[in-house]
C-alpha cells in the first residue's frame, strides 16, 4: 500500500473523529436514550472510521501498537452485523477510551490539524 493511500485514509478517519466530537458538543445527551438520533450519527461515523482502518498499511499499524487494530476492525463488524444488539455504553466506551489514542496516532502521522487537511489533498 502506498503512503499516499494511508494519508488519505487517515485524513478521512480524522474527519470522522471530528464529526463525533462535534455531535457530542452539540448534543451532550447524544449517547443516551434521549439523544438517540445523534447517537446513531455517532455510531455511523464510528462504523465508517473503523471500516477505513482496514485500508491502512501493515507498516503504519506496526508504528502504532498502542492501538488494538484487530479490535477496531472487530467493532466495525459488530456494529455492522449486530447493530440491533450494540449498546450505547459500548459506543460511549469506544469514544471515551479508544478515540483519543487513535486521534494521537493520526495526528502523529499527518501532523496537527491546524495545518489543514485541504493542503494535504
Amino acid at each position: 500500500m502506498s503512503e499516499e493511500r494511508d494519508r488519505r485514509t487517515l485524513a478521512y478517519m480524522r474527519e470522522r473523529i471530528e464529526h463525533i466530537h462535534r455531535a457530542l458538543r452539540e448534543d451532550p445527551l447524544a449517547l443516551t436514550e434521549e439523544g438517540r438520533i445523534a447517537g446513531e450519527a455517532i455510531l455511523w461515523n464510528l462504523m465508517a472510521l473503523t471500516d477505513s482502518s482496514a485500508r491502512l498499511s501493515d507498516e503504519l499499524k506496526k508504528r502504532h501498537p498502542e492501538i488494538q487494530w484487530e479490535q477496531v476492525r472487530g467493532f466495525r463488524n459488530v456494529a455492522t452485523h449486530a447493530y440491533d444488539r450494540i449498546q450505547l455504553k459500548q459506543v460511549t466506551n469506544v469514544v471515551a477510551n479508544d478515540l483519543p489514542a487513535m486521534r494521537r496516532a493520526i495526528d502523529m502521522e499527518l501532523g496537527p490539524r491546524d495545518r489543514g487537511i485541504e493542503q494535504e489533498r
